[in-house]
């Protein structure tokens, strides 16, 4: 089967070039040769609709290849779209040359995610060239092949462009409309099901998933090893503040929903107390890191300790959650616990 690979990253805003709030988040799939981005933020107030680009960090600024627009849908923005993995909108950059996403809005305000680098300078923006048109003027032995795969990808984009524009200018006072609102809904939900499909036949995953179980249950020699560096030393802090000090922190929720959030992964499991230890073998747990590569550990404004593993909210995600302890959901930043919402499922730990 083909490799699939996905990468979740949290959008911020930036006003003057300061970092500000994070008001969304980026996706991008990877599987074969193709790729597929999905944005999604809070509304906010603009004139058009705001261009969404990838970008690849230079000294002087940043090189940009256009996405797409964003488009209303309920109280937020999303832009979709599709391309090819090592020819990214016929412009011959590759997914893997670029270092994160960005959102034009005006002089003094854009929005950003990275995947690369947490530095992010953006001068003066260039966009990168599409390279298609140079070889079909340059190579005339393909002339041919190439006028069809141009016009394939103009027919694809101009369909997509249509889909567009008429959700930019929606009508909900007509028939077609909700028609077309219950059309989308069913779309959202049956692209969420096949992609619960995907990762459930992958084989690669499969395999992953049972080597990162085999790995956590290998003893609790192993899992202590994880904690004997400072300040895992100091017996005059509980196990929740050692861990706060001394991962990496994350900003996923709204300032005053939470007291601490910090990354962790399945083998930090062993700086938990004993008791929490068989959740190095959770498979919710499990997939949930392997489709995100990462999960938290929150310090509640109750002042309770949670774990947390990344998803998308869905009824469905709910029971499958419920069944292995991770009854509650949060989502990121201040975006409502709406079908297709991203955010945490998280799990109360023992108290310290």
């Amino acid at each position: 089967m083909n490799q699939y690979e996905r990468m979740v990253s949290y959008l911020y805003s930036y006003k003057n070039g300061e970092k500000l709030a994070n008001v969304g988040y980026a996706k991008v799939e990877k599987r074969g040769m193709q790729c597929r981005i999905m944005v999604q933020m809070r509304a906010v107030v603009t004139q058009n609709a705001p261009c969404v680009y990838l970008y690849r960090q230079k000294e002087d600024g940043i090189r940009t290849i256009m996405i797409g627009k964003m488009y209303a849908r309920g109280t937020n923005l999303l832009c979709k779209s599709e391309t090819k993995r090592d020819d990214l909108f016929g412009t011959g950059k590759s997914i893997e040359d670029m270092d994160g996403i960005y959102i034009d809005i005006q002089s003094d305000l854009y929005f950003n995610t990275t995947w690369k680098k947490d530095y992010f300078y953006k001068g003066a923006p260039e966009e990168y060239q599409k390279e298609t048109m140079e070889r079909k003027k340059t190579d005339p032995d393909t002339a041919g092949q190439n006028d069809c795969e141009d016009k394939l990808q103009m027919e694809k984009r101009k369909v997509e462009e249509e889909k567009t524009q008429a959700a930019e200018i929606p009508d909900l006072t007509t028939p077609q409309q909700k028609a077309d609102i219950k059309n989308q809904a069913k779309a959202a939900q049956q692209e969420q099901s096949a992609m619960s499909k995907e990762i459930v036949m992958d084989s690669s995953m499969a395999r992953e998933i049972k080597e990162a179980a085999k790995e956590a249950a290998k003893g609790e020699i192993q899992m202590q090893s994880v904690c004997n560096a400072c300040p895992f030393k100091d017996h005059t802090m509980d196990y929740g503040q050692k861990i706060l000090c001394s991962f990496p922190t994350m900003h996923p929720f709204c300032e005053d929903a939470i007291e601490g959030c910090v990354r962790i992964e399945p083998k930090d499991i062993g700086c938990l107390p004993m008791s929490e230890w068989s959740l190095s073998g959770n498979r919710f747990l499990l997939h949930g890191y392997y489709c995100y590569r990462h999960l938290i550990f929150v310090k509640g404004n109750d002042r309770r300790y949670y774990i947390g593993v990344p998803g998308i909210y869905h009824e469905k995600e709910k029971k499958q959650a419920a069944m292995y302890g991770f009854c509650e959901f949060l989502t990121i930043g201040e975006f409502e616990k709406t079908t297709g919402a991203f955010g945490y499922w998280v799990r109360r730990l023992v108290e310290a």
